[in-house]
């Protein structure tokens, strides 16, 4: 009967770990689908993208209207400061350059995930 238990349990826990991992994943991509609508209705309500003096607080105060609640957070493991934006400039494609909340171009409109391994959302 233990060693029944032991096998159920053995089989089950790393299962439960997955579905935390994975309710994780879920509310980041939600979360990045939210931003990039309040990015898009920014967009077309004012003729221009958020963000345009390039810092972090400037892009959250222009799409905080846009959102319901807090700005959200980046919600995969490891991640520090899960609500920051790195504000990028560049007009070039996005790349994760470390474990911490979003991305985000202030000349194309792009808003990514920060957190390599996740480039294909």
């Amino acid at each position: 009967m233990v060693l029944v238990i032991g096998i159920i349990a053995a089989v089950a826990t790393p299962k439960m770990y997955d579905v935390a991992g994975d309710a994780r994943l879920s509310a980041t991509r939600h979360s990045l689908g939210v931003v990039r609508d309040a990015i898009t209705l920014y967009e077309v309500t004012n003729n221009a993208l958020p963000g345009d003096a390039g810092t972090a607080g400037d892009f959250k105060s222009d799409v905080g209207p846009y959102l319901l609640g807090r700005f959200p957070a980046n919600e995969l493991p490891g991640v520090g400061e899960p609500r920051k934006v790195k504000v990028e400039i560049t007009g070039s494609p996005l790349t994760p350059s470390g474990p911490r909340g979003w991305q985000y171009d202030n000349v194309t409109g792009e808003f990514i995930i920060n957190t390599s391994g996740y480039e294909q959302y």
